[in-house]
């Protein structure tokens, strides 16, 4: 009877190890959608959305991945086009990632602001003085 009960709680003790495990992320369609800044105070045209946090437990697939493909469709599912990633961590348990979400105008690639002060750029048609 003794080695029923071990074998009892072996198998009991593996099927709690695999109901723990979590399903991979999968990156949804409009979350492919989403563009990336590094610098989000370049673009005064963009509003943002929303903090976004990320949290995945760390397993042999890629916990990074799936952290920035949870990110990438919480982001769209909140109506952003671009995201910025303030930060990121990952340890033997999780991996997290910090970042915010933005909704940009179409044509925002073309006005960042530090294209719009430069004053070197700009044609004086007609000069008053």
């Amino acid at each position: 009877m003794g080695i029923y009960v071990r074998e009892l709680l072996l198998i009991l003790l593996i099927g709690i190890m695999f109901s723990c495990t979590q399903s991979p992320v999968v990156l949804t369609e409009p979350g492919r959608e989403i563009g990336f800044m590094n610098d989000p105070k370049k673009y005064p045209l963009c509003v943002p959305r929303g903090a976004l946090n990320s949290t995945v437990l760390t397993s042999s697939r890629n916990g990074y991945r799936e952290a920035m493909n949870q990110l990438l469709n919480t982001a769209a599912g909140m109506g952003a086009t671009h995201i910025s990633i303030n930060s990121s961590e990952s340890n033997a348990i999780v991996t997290k990632i910090k970042g915010t979400s933005y909704f940009c105008p179409e044509d925002f690639v073309q006005q960042p602001s530090d294209q719009i002060m430069n004053r070197d750029n700009l044609i004086i048609l007609d000069d008053p003085s």
